[in-house]
């Protein structure tokens, strides 16, 4: 059993990099007045730093969101309702992004809820 102990302490390391400082992240992404490509890039460029082409929007943005976390993050998009029937494509591939790395990945990891998404 100590060699579980040891693997589980190795696991956390890797998923919250020490120092863990333990403050959440709350981003706030308005989605209110977005109705093109363009306005969905510039508004996620606020928050993010992604790629100007938006031939690499996706995987830029799963790096900046998923891949380089080093804490709690919260995820709040204001006006998804407008969003998802304006833009359906995006929104699906977002939704999508977003809820296939909580299923590969789960949302808990050592007591803590690495990645919430409010829907708003």
């Amino acid at each position: 059993m100590v060699w579980a102990r040891k693997l589980a302490r190795w696991i956390r390391r890797i998923w919250l990099p020490l120092p863990y400082s333990g403050e959440p992240q709350e981003t706030t992404i308005d989605l209110r007045r977005v109705s093109s490509r363009d306005e969905f890039q510039r508004e996620l460029t606020k928050h993010f730093p992604i790629d100007a082409d938006h031939r690499e929007l996706w995987n830029s943005l799963y790096q900046a969101i998923l891949t380089n976390q080093t804490g709690p993050r919260t995820l709040r998009f204001l006006g998804w309702a407008g969003f998802e029937s304006r833009m359906p494509r995006y929104a699906r591939r977002l939704k999508r992004l977003l809820v296939d790395h909580q299923k590969l990945w789960g949302t808990r990891i050592g007591g803590v809820q690495l990645l919430t998404v409010k829907w708003g």
